[in-house]
């Protein structure tokens, strides 16, 4: 889940040019193909980076920390909501009066998966 929140997160902060797949690929090219490790500040400093915004806060809060995350609000970036499902489940579906550009960027998302 925080690989998701992280994902859109930086799609947000990029109005969906860059994603969770610019900082994967980037870490194998500097890290990977050199089977050299990476500190945990590199990969704040390089998601930063991506995102254009300082990640520092988001990497402290919910991965250092146990802040839990905002599954409320960063779903709405996609477009998505909770709703309930009966027995006390949820489910995740597209907001019908989200704006266009945030259901935007979960189809974007979609259309990546085989």
């Amino acid at each position: 889940m925080v690989a998701f929140v992280l994902d859109l997160t930086i799609r947000d902060a990029t109005s969906n040019r860059r994603s969770l797949d610019d900082l994967m690929r980037q870490l194998w090219l500097t890290h990977g193909r050199a089977d050299q490790p990476y500190t945990q500040a590199e990969l704040i400093m390089l998601a930063s980076d991506i995102a254009g915004r300082d990640l520092g806060p988001f990497f402290q809060s919910h991965v250092v920390s146990d802040v839990p995350l905002p599954m409320d609000s960063v779903l709405a970036l996609a477009g998505l909501k909770r709703s309930a499902a009966g027995g006390g489940a949820e489910n995740i579906t597209e907001d019908p009066v989200a704006p266009e550009a945030r259901r935007n960027v979960w189809r974007a998302i979609v259309a990546r998966c085989p």
